[in-house]
């Protein structure tokens, strides 16, 4: 009999943050939570988290190396989107859960794979009447054709009983 092993290949995580106005310390929290079963290793790599205020955009770098790890960041203010993997360099399955606010943000602030992520995370707001205009903006507007698919199918998928073109009516596509 052959005896057959999944191996995985990339960790699972989930990260989670905390802003402290009154110190004006971030707090990161991130956990990697594959299975522990035999031959999942905790992984150890490194972690571009992006930090980004009116003024643009600050990266640092830090190294995962056990099942949880901590980290604290003294900023000036609080930003107005934390970017977990800045630049895309992990192939991973994460969670991160974000305000409607910083969610809109990164639509209009990040590049393709984050605004498709904000995107498809907007889901959770789909009732409100900001995330339904940044939809459609960006269904009309976004200078990539994936990004203005991914607004237009959760438009069709919330507000307008499956029908894309209503979104188009006036507009050339």
């Amino acid at each position: 009999m052959n005896n057959f092993y999944f191996i995985q290949v990339m960790p699972f995580l989930k990260s989670q943050k905390n802003w402290d106005e009154s110190t004006k310390i971030l707090a990161l929290e991130i956990k990697q939570t594959q299975d522990k079963w035999k031959n999942v290793p905790i992984y150890s790599i490194p972690v571009n988290i992006g930090f980004y205020n009116k003024d643009g955009k600050t990266v640092e770098k830090v190294w995962l190396k056990k099942n949880l790890e901590k980290f604290e960041f003294k900023l000036d203010a609080a930003p107005l989107m934390v970017r977990f993997d800045e630049g895309n360099h992990l192939l991973k399955e994460w969670t991160y859960p974000k305000t409607e606010e910083e969610l809109l943000f990164q639509m209009d602030n990040d590049d393709v794979p984050g605004r498709l992520w904000a995107i498809d995370q907007l889901k959770a707001f789909h009732s409100s009447p900001k995330t339904i205009q940044k939809w459609r903006e960006h269904s009309m507007n976004d200078s990539f054709w994936a990004v203005r698919e991914a607004a237009i199918q959760n438009l069709s998928e919330f507000h307008t009983n499956g029908s894309k073109d209503s979104f188009f009516t006036g507009h050339q596509r």
